[in-house]
């Protein structure tokens, strides 16, 4: 082991990251490191601008691996080589583009717990709690019924006596 992966694994340790974390960090600065055949000690901003493009244009990697990429080599260029680069400038993190949760309609929400509602039946009996996907109207939003017997209008959370987030409070 190089005299700089142990100095970084120490720093990681130190710093309490994940061995999970430790270990990519590790894999991504030594890839970094065969790609130019060169110590990182060796490599300037310039490199790391060039490979960042490499992962991008040639690996085709995709943003949020990237942004691993690039939280390895911030970590060892500016805590364990203690440069004192504008880090962020020198070593950018893609944008990660947000992706929309699916939302589906309540015909589509019925549907779907229907067949929910079927399969258990099959496996275990009757379902005992209300399921209550959204402050849509009570005879919509009711896909089974309880034992008790006890009735929430729309925007409840069945049996926590609290509003659900979707109703405001």
């Amino acid at each position: 082991m190089t005299p700089l992966r142990q100095r970084m694994l120490e720093d990681m340790q130190v710093r309490n990251l994940s061995p999970q974390t430790q270990l990519s960090y590790v894999q991504h600065v030594s890839q970094f490191a065969r790609h130019f055949g060169k110590s990182p000690e060796q490599l300037g901003p310039e490199d790391i601008r060039s490979y960042q493009v490499y992962l991008t244009n040639e690996k085709k990697l995709a943003p949020g691996s990237i942004v691993i990429a690039v939280s390895a080599l911030r970590f060892l260029y500016q805590v364990t080589l203690k440069k004192d680069w504008p880090v962020q400038d020198v070593i950018p993190a893609p944008k990660v583009p947000q992706t929309l949760p699916v939302v589906l309609s309540p015909e589509e929400v019925l549907h779907f717990l229907a067949r929910r509602r079927r399969s258990r039946r099959l496996r275990h009996g009757p379902p005992t709690a209300r399921v209550l996907v959204a402050p849509w109207p009570a005879a919509t939003c009711e896909a089974t019924s309880t034992r008790s017997g006890s009735s929430r209008g729309p925007g409840r959370v069945a049996g926590s006596g609290r509003s659900s987030p979707s109703s405001g409070w």
